[in-house]
């Protein structure tokens, strides 16, 4: 997903055209474009996003799964269908999460798929990274997958590092906070929903 955007010099001042990719049929444009003081060379922009919508799918089954009754199980079939997510999404997505110990299956006339975990021991952090990976946008605020950036001489030093660092602690602590049981039973009366778990618990649709 996202845009390409063509890193040549542009023709002439102004020159701001569109060229087929050479993606897969239907993708996306590559667009040459400049600024009007400065020619700016966009090798690539991609559009950031909260989660991604397999993320959504997962986080929509790990809830149906936490509604279960203790001990029972549920078919593929009909678990889609509670949580409205296409069956051949759902079932790549079970095996990740079966593979990271989050859920469990059992075979036979009675089987299924159930939490391996309790709701409220399982994050929204702990789902997402699993879906999507590390969830900090800078590769040098991961907790998961640290890594320096290489064209960055002094982290300590770098505005950019430091601004995105108070938004990331700030949504991490939401995202790690929050369970699949607070999803179910909502949060504390007492202990009103900030901005940020207003967003997440609506962006997923719940």
């Amino acid at each position: 997903g996202g845009r390409r955007y063509d890193h040549r010099p542009p023709r002439h001042w102004g020159d701001f055209r569109a060229v087929p990719d050479q993606g897969p049929a239907g993708g996306p444009l590559a667009i040459r474009g400049v600024s009007f003081l400065y020619s700016i060379h966009l090798i690539e922009y991609r559009v950031p996003s909260m989660i991604s919508q397999k993320a959504k799918y997962a986080l929509r089954a790990m809830i149906a799964l936490a509604r279960l009754p203790v001990g029972e199980t549920v078919q593929t079939q009909d678990l889609a269908d509670t949580a409205a997510v296409p069956k051949r999404f759902l079932e790549h997505i079970l095996l990740d999460l079966k593979a990271r110990g989050l859920v469990t299956s059992r075979r036979g006339k009675k089987g299924g798929y159930a939490l391996l975990k309790a709701p409220e021991s399982i994050t929204f952090g702990a789902v997402l990274r699993i879906i999507d990976g590390p969830i900090a946008p800078l590769p040098c605020l991961s907790q998961t997958a640290y890594r320096r950036c290489p064209d960055c001489p002094d982290e300590d030093a770098c505005e950019i590092r430091h601004v995105f660092d108070k938004a990331y602690e700030a949504t991490r602590r939401v995202l790690d906070k929050l369970t699949l049981q607070d999803a179910m039973t909502g949060i504390d009366e007492q202990k009103p929903k900030s901005s940020a778990q207003a967003e997440i618990m609506q962006g997923i649709g719940i």
